[in-house]
């Protein structure tokens, strides 16, 4: 096949084109400007699919902040509960105390000392234990509760409940080494070491089996209470299972 030109104005012979002709490309000269690299494509030694998010740096802060908000929440609720604890001590020793003068005086006939010395000198150091636990109390935590943080109620009842725990062992173990020591002392210091070991138990069988449950229904009952409203329930109710089990074991003592 052949192509033929229009010659009719130029007056020249057709020229034949061959079909299978291939014009020859002429490319433009290349500049450095109008060289475009690729953008480099940089690939991970992991293999694809095996990196999760939970590795990221904010992760990993989170994770922290969420333990450090779990301590703050314990530590909290283990300062109260050992607050309540030694607020049950204090106001028993006070007690002791008292009644301690007032056999001295003749008021009472508990016949807890023999002589004024005695009684002097019971109810001085009584009452300083007792004025000790009290102190103790009332810097801790229990009195300075968290204002604009809100703790979740299971969180919170579960670590008070480890907190009575502790705070029981710890009691028990300190009552089990006052009897060598105060053994040859008058009678008001072995009716301290009952009320101490008294309160060890109590904390078990009245604050963690019923302070606690009645502490998770006042918050149920009323969510909007203040957080730390419902250790008033486990203070009433351990105090008065120390007072009961005081009140058991006194006969055997005077």
């Amino acid at each position: 096949m052949t192509l033929e030109d229009d010659t009719e104005n130029t007056g020249e012979e057709p020229t034949v084109l061959d079909a299978s002709y291939v014009a020859p490309i002429v490319s433009e000269p290349t500049t450095p400007e109008s060289i475009v690299s690729e953008p480099t494509r940089e690939f991970s030694d992991e293999p694809y699919g095996l990196t999760s998010e939970d590795d990221s740096p904010a992760s990993t802060r989170s994770r922290w902040r969420m333990m450090l908000d779990a301590g703050r929440v314990f530590g909290h609720g283990f300062g109260a509960i050992l607050d309540i604890g030694m607020m049950i001590i204090g106001v028993g020793l006070l007690s002791i105390a008292i009644a301690t003068l007032l056999d001295g005086f003749g008021v009472a006939e508990p016949s807890l000392t023999d002589n004024s010395g005695a009684m002097f000198g019971s109810a001085l150091l009584v009452g300083v234990f007792g004025s000790f636990a009290l102190g103790v109390a009332n810097e801790g935590p229990l009195t300075s509760p968290r204002e604009g943080e809100h703790v979740g109620l299971i969180e919170s009842n579960a670590s008070r409940a480890v907190s009575i725990l502790i705070v029981v062992v710890a009691v028990g173990w300190v009552a089990g080494l006052l009897p060598t020591v105060l053994e040859s002392l008058p009678t008001p210091f072995a009716l301290a070491t009952a009320v101490i070991r008294q309160t060890g138990r109590a904390g078990f069988f009245f604050g963690l089996l019923m302070g606690v449950p009645l502490a998770v229904l006042l918050r149920m009952w009323k969510p909007t209470i203040r957080e730390d409203a419902d250790f008033a329930v486990i203070f009433v109710v351990w105090l008065m299972g120390t007072i009961l089990l005081v009140n058991r074991v006194l006969p055997s003592i005077i």
